[in-house]
């Protein structure tokens, strides 16, 4: 038993869902931890970027939010990061099974080079 769910609401899940909704768990506090961290770097190694969103009481609040994250995430079972496993090694098996086949070095399309090519976010 965890510290952040009872064991009638891990049963009742688990019942309903047969474990996928600790997949999607698993899936977006790893976001979430893993890019708080980044709000801090972010807004002291480039103040002078446009914000669309101010953070408020910065740094604290990133860094709390990253443990807790971190926290939900220690407390899954190891099924749950057994199917984590499972579904991303399927993912990486369809993307690199797609990617061999469309990929413009395998399909000799080359790009046009009288056409730019973009490379930054679009008005820089």
């Amino acid at each position: 038993m965890s510290l952040f769910r009872t064991k009638s609401v891990e049963q009742s899940i688990d019942d309903t869902d047969h474990g996928q909704g600790w997949v999607a768990t698993v899936i977006s506090a790893g976001a979430v931890a893993g890019l708080t961290p980044a709000v801090i770097v972010l807004r002291r190694t480039r103040p002078d970027l446009a914000r669309g969103f101010r953070v408020p009481l910065n740094p604290v609040l990133p860094i709390l939010s990253a443990l807790i994250c971190t926290s939900l995430m220690l407390n899954l079972s190891v099924e749950t990061w057994l199917r984590l496993l499972i579904w991303l090694a399927l993912g990486f098996a369809v993307y690199i099974a797609y990617s061999r086949r469309h990929a413009r070095v395998s399909t000799g399309a080359m790009l046009d080079p009288s056409k730019p090519r973009v490379v930054g976010p679009p008005g820089e």
